[in-house]
């Protein structure tokens, strides 16, 4: 697959309707068409895909590091009607960062967390993400600071606690919202530089901006709906 600019694929599998037959079989044909035609317009936004692009991540000792990233794509139609017409939102997502002693460590996620920012310590590979939404927050555990943090070493990623996250890693390095339409024309350059993530992430809340290592910055109303039954969650 060619790797520069936007890579879109098809999943592989088949999506197909399945139609039992019953009292209504005889409708008139032109009514049949109506609804195939309207079938095939919905299974098109179900078909998913993807996107692959590169970004220059700024680490925290001025080096600039290069990642590639994919995402996987959802419907357009699993969201808001008011979204109908934005981009498929990411539903997966990969990272794969450059190590100095040669090879790459893969960072993978689902639409639970999205990245905030990625750092090197002697050769370790970290990253930061955020949970999406309340329920994801308390599947998460209910973090406090509000993130998920990693350390990939011997070849795992593993959750670590803030205490063991380098703290020179204070604010997001990668392009956080990737789902808005002007991020998918940065995307669909192929290479997003570190000027455009800056740019791009300043529209973003302070809370995903900046790492904070000390409380709950911006849940406040998301621990008290959750306290007070609001969602279901299964942790």
């Amino acid at each position: 697959m060619k790797q520069t600019g936007l890579n879109l694929w098809r999943r592989g599998h088949a999506i197909g309707v399945s139609v039992t037959r019953g009292p209504m079989e005889n409708f008139r044909t032109g009514t049949r068409c109506v609804w195939l035609l309207t079938a095939a317009v919905a299974l098109a936004g179900c078909a998913g895909g993807g996107r692959y692009w590169k970004e220059e991540v700024a680490l925290a000792d001025g080096r600039v590091l290069v990642v590639e990233r994919t995402h996987t794509l959802g419907s357009q139609f699993d969201g808001e009607i008011s979204d109908i017409n934005k981009p498929p939102p990411a539903v997966g997502f990969t990272i794969d960062i450059p190590l100095p002693q040669g090879g790459k460590a893969r960072w993978e996620g689902d639409r639970s967390l999205f990245p905030l920012a990625i750092g090197l310590k002697d050769g370790v590979a970290y990253l930061a993400a955020s949970p999406r939404t309340c329920p994801d927050y308390d599947r998460w555990g209910r973090p406090v600071p509000p993130y998920v943090f990693f350390q990939f070493e011997r070849g795992v990623w593993q959750r670590v606690p803030v205490t063991e996250f380098p703290d020179d890693i204070r604010a997001a390095n990668l392009m956080i919202g990737t789902d808005s339409l002007q991020s998918v024309r940065e995307i669909e350059r192929g290479l997003v530089t570190t000027e455009t993530i800056r740019r791009r992430n300043m529209d973003t809340s302070h809370v995903l901006r900046n790492l904070y290592r000390k409380g709950t910055q911006g849940w406040g109303d998301c621990i008290r709906e959750l306290d007070a039954g609001w969602y279901r969650t299964n942790r």
